[in-house]
């Protein structure tokens, strides 16, 4: 079977050599890779503690289920942290192109007033970039350095990371 699948991914991979590039980490691996990730408002808003928030005076469950790392906050530069979701690598040019900033120009939360749930923003730049590597839940990475910025809750906030696990 493992031969029949690796001769159907080398016939795809001929026929569409753009697709080739847009394997997931855990296809190719992404191990010893350094790029860029995406660091959501909501990754340094939410605490550990946090289990609601409040608009405009009601009270809203939070959904942390979306959160991007395993632990909270913004990890420290040097530090190893490991995914909680899967999140997309991308290149230094990517964090400049227009579809990825109009992504994250999205707000970090969604409102259920129904269930009163605040649901995290999952960011996904899969569709408009052909080259970039998805790195699922449970991978880690090294943070090296951060480019952007963070204010009032908008991010353009990326960190450098080396692969360590995929």
């Amino acid at each position: 079977m493992r031969k029949y699948t690796l001769a159907i991914l080398t016939f795809i991979s001929l026929l569409f050599p753009m697709m080739a590039q847009a394997e997931y980490c855990w296809m190719m691996s992404c191990v010893g890779e350094v790029g860029y990730v995406y660091i959501p408002a909501s990754q340094m808003i939410v605490k550990a503690e946090t289990m609601e928030m409040d608009f405009n005076g009601v009270k809203y469950k939070l959904d942390p289920t979306n959160r991007m790392l395993k632990g909270f906050g913004l990890p420290s530069i040097g530090s190893t942290v490991e995914l909680n979701i899967n999140v997309t690598l991308l290149s230094k040019d990517d964090i400049d192109s227009p579809s990825i900033l109009q992504e994250i120009k999205l707000p970090w939360f969604a409102l259920n007033n129904d269930q009163l749930k605040v649901q995290l923003h999952k960011y996904d730049f899969n569709d408009e970039l052909v080259g970039a590597g998805l790195m699922r839940s449970g991978a880690r990475f090294k943070i090296l350095s951060y480019v952007g910025d963070y204010f009032a809750g908008h991010s353009r906030l990326f960190a450098l990371v080396y692969i360590e696990s995929d």
